[in-house]
Formats: structure tokens, C-alpha cells, sequence
């Protein structure tokens, strides 16, 4: 991660930590689609849908619930245009889908409702019950400490990634 997004993802967080205490909405993660699979899945699942990727890597990501300092091993599943990362023990978790132009084959779902690069602010407002200000909007798992990351770009939805506390 660049410097400027280390300090871009804290201030968001920081706002998104006091947001959660004001019973901002959250998401449940186990209606979070993409392909038809669950964004927490199986490395078999991911395998059977995308196939062998065209990268497996190993991450040192200094904190989070993915980083070297938890004591295992996590691995990057590349695809073009979309990463996973986990293990055999833990799972797997998207970490990051590209929705721009160049996917458009994409099919990601939250409870049955469809969302792409052609998803506006508006209509992810509508969906989730939040509101975006700014370029970006993180909404927490529900009963967890880790969560998505929506970023848009002249109004629509243009990539989700992952996101993990120290």
C-alpha cells in the first residue's frame, strides 16, 4: 500500500470506528456475492470458478489479520482483475475486484441486488441505508472487526477491496 493510502484508509477508518459506534448499517458479509461465490469461500470454490491463477504470491503485510505476525502463512490467488487471500485452514476472503471496463463479466450480488461498475452513489446509498461522501465508503461485517472497502469514481462503483484492523 502507497504511503498517501496508509493515511487515506486511517482517516476513513477513524471516521468509520465512530460511525459503527452510531449504529452506522453494516454488511453482512454472507450475502456478498461475486460469480455466485461467497466473498469468505473455499480455495476449492475459487478453483472451480476461476480456474488456476495466474499468480500465487505470499504477502508481508505488517498488521492485520493477514499479516506474518499472526504466525501462519497467507496466500494472494491472482486473477486478472481480482485477488483472494487466505489459507487452507482459514479460507478464503476477496481481497480486491476490479469493476472497471475492462470486466465486465463481473456478477457481484448483495441480497439478490446486483452490483457493477454501472452501480451510481445513489443507487449503493439505496441498497445499504449509507451514505458516500467522498470517493470511497467502508462498511463493517456485521459482528466483526474487519470490512469492505466501496470506491467510486464519477459516481459509480469502480472497485471493492478488503480491509483488516492492526
Amino acid at each position: 500500500m502507497k504511503p498517501a493510502s496508509y493515511l487515506t484508509t486511517a482517516a476513513l477508518f477513524a471516521t468509520l470506528g465512530v460511525a459503527a459506534q452510531a449504529k452506522e448499517p453494516t454488511l453482512d458479509y454472507k450475502a456478498l456475492r461475486i460469480d455466485g461465490l461467497l466473498f469468505y469461500t473455499s480455495k476449492a470454490s475459487i478453483l472451480k470458478t476461476y480456474g488456476k491463477p495466474t499468480k500465487v504470491t505470499e504477502p508481508n503485510y505488517e498488521c492485520g489479520f493477514h499479516a506474518a505476525q499472526q504466525g501462519k502463512r497467507y496466500y494472494l490467488l491472482h486473477y486478472p482483475g481480482l485477488k483472494f487471500i487466505g489459507n487452507a485452514a482459514e479460507g478464503y476472503v476477496l481481497e480486491e475486484v476490479d469493476l472497471g471496463p475492462r470486466y465486465p463479466q463481473r456478477t457481484i450480488s448483495y441480497r439478490g441486488k446486483r452490483l457493477s461498475r454501472l452501480t451510481t452513489t445513489a443507487d449503493f446509498q439505496k441498497l445499504f441505508g449509507v451514505k458516500v461522501e467522498g470517493n470511497e465508503k467502508g462498511l463493517f461485517n456485521t459482528n466483526a472487526d474487519d470490512a469492505f472497502r466501496f470506491h467510486f469514481v464519477g459516481g459509480r462503483l469502480v472497485k471493492i477491496d478488503y480491509w483488516s484492523p492492526c
